[in-house]
């Protein structure tokens, strides 16, 4: 296959041959011996990032990065998903940062199917917001910490690099959001931004409602940006930016990036990105893009392949192919040999089929894994919450158990009291008309006759001298023949 030459699919649809300059038409050599690329837009694919060591196989990333995604991202296992990842390098670390990429493959035969019916095969489908990565190693930009912002009807994105090199993308809101958010016509918005932006001065005073809300929306984009070059601040060690891209059709939009002065980034040179100054304004996203897969099928770096639609090897690059052709030169050289060559015919064939075999084992394995680990995951949930509930009981029951032992200590408290107060009473001969509790001591109304009325205080001694802290009495009363009084006891 050639690689000198790629085409992009666009629109789903339509291929354009691309040179690494210009786009054409593709002819039908080309569309023979050129190979297929498609970029696919930021809110179509589902992406997740992990550490892991530098020492990781790829074998064993590959199989951490569906596991991550499965369990931590939240794919369902019920559907399946074309997951690849990439690898960006963490300086001074001994790990990488491994980022994860997945697309439903309904979604993408949905969107090319009838595309294949007719070219057969999509080599790459990549995730769009990497295509930059091609400005470098084309030489097209100088290799420093750059952040690109771009802008269509439905996707929008930011994308930083540090050195050159992709380090993380951030969503942001499209055009037609900014639209709905700041209360414009979504067939108006890419014009107003265009040619009045954020400009005070380009609004008429009927406009003035609408200039603030566009002045808002792209005010608190400008901050979501911030944030995420703060966050990836801590992983990738990036101190600054050199330069901040806007790529929005080759457009400004006036008084935009003025906006991330504000946020510590006055010494950034900001402006459009100019690159492939011979296209059209609307086609050098497009180059972008192009130039990006050129450069994957030329092994200037990986990149990330979500395709479910491999190009099918020619027959004689097959095994039986390959089979065939030693057979043949077998028949030419000698016909003494003819049951060898299809004994290692069938014997190749024979471990090919058994190689898929185990291929698909593995996959069913996979697939009964990823429901295994979601059923793990939900009995685990399950488990806490019984847990919980079962940690709550106990500690209602330890509480239970204090209090009744607080209440069992405090009747032997007072019968203790009481004992003791019935035997100094018999003591001195005493009796009582009364016993009043109370939570903290009890009050006994003694009887004592006009002869014997000094057995109340020799009573109220007694029961100092046994320990007790607080006997006291504010109520003695005299009646025809006898005392009354009302002792206060407490321990």
């Amino acid at each position: 296959m050639s690689t000198d030459e790629v085409i992009l699919i666009i629109d789903d649809a339509t291929p354009l041959l691309f040179n690494g300059k210009e786009f054409s038409e593709p002819t039908q050599k080309n569309l023979k011996e050129c190979f297929f690329a498609h970029s696919l837009e930021q809110f179509s694919i589902r992406y997740h990032g992990f550490k892991a060591p530098k020492s990781a196989s790829k074998e064993k990333l590959e199989i951490q990065s569906e596991m991550k995604m499965f369990d931590e991202a939240g794919l369902d296992p019920e559907v399946d998903f074309s997951i690849t990842h990439s690898v960006i390098e963490l300086d001074n670390s001994d790990e990488n940062y491994i980022e994860i990429y997945a697309v439903e493959e309904s979604e993408l035969h949905k969107r090319f199917d009838d595309f294949i019916t007719k070219k057969q095969n999509i080599d790459l489908i990549f995730p769009e917001y990497l295509s930059y990565t091609a400005l470098y190693e084309y030489e097209l930009l100088e290799r420093k910490n750059d952040l690109f912002i771009y802008f269509s009807d439905e996707d929008a994105y930011a994308v930083i690099f540090k050195s050159g090199k992709y380090i993380a993308t951030s969503k942001i809101d499209s055009l037609h959001k900014i639209a709905q958010k700041a209360n414009v016509k979504p067939e108006d918005i890419e014009g107003v931004l265009k040619n009045k932006g954020l400009q005070e001065d380009l609004y008429t005073p009927e406009e003035f409602l609408m200039m603030t809300n566009i002045q808002e929306e792209m005010s608190k984009l400008v901050e979501r940006i911030s944030h995420a070059i703060g966050h990836k601040r801590g992983i990738f060690g990036l101190e600054y930016l050199d330069n901040i891209y806007l790529d929005f059709d080759g457009s400004d939009i006036p008084g935009f990036l003025d906006l991330f002065s504000s946020y510590g980034y006055e010494n950034a040179k900001k402006g459009l990105l100019e690159v492939f100054n011979d296209l059209e304004p609307s086609q050098v996203h497009l180059a972008v893009n192009a130039l990006y897969a050129l450069g994957f099928f030329q092994e200037k770096y990986d990149v990330p392949n979500l395709t479910i639609f491999e190009r099918k090897a020619t027959f004689f690059k097959t095994h039986a192919g390959q089979f065939l052709s030693l057979l043949l030169f077998s028949f030419i050289v000698s016909a003494i040999y003819p049951v060898y060559a299809l004994l290692t015919i069938e014997e190749f064939s024979q471990k090919e089929r058994e190689l898929q075999s185990k291929v698909s084992v593995v996959h069913n394995k996979t697939s009964k894994l990823q429901k295994h680990l979601k059923t793990v995951k939900e009995k685990r949930n399950l488990l806490k919450k019984d847990l919980e509930k079962l940690n709550n009981k106990l500690n209602s029951y330890a509480l239970m158990l204090d209090t009744l032992k607080k209440f069992e200590g405090n009747i032997l408290e007072r019968q203790k009291m009481i004992k003791d107060i019935n035997l100094v009473m018999k003591k001195y001969k005493l009796s009582s008309k009364n016993f009043h509790y109370t939570k903290n001591f009890i009050v006994v109304q003694i009887i004592s006759p006009y002869d014997r009325r000094d057995t109340i205080a020799e009573f109220m001694k007694e029961l100092i001298r046994q320990g007790y802290s607080h006997v006291h009495t504010n109520k003695i009363e005299k009646h025809d023949n006898y005392y009354e009084s009302f002792v206060e006891i407490q321990r």
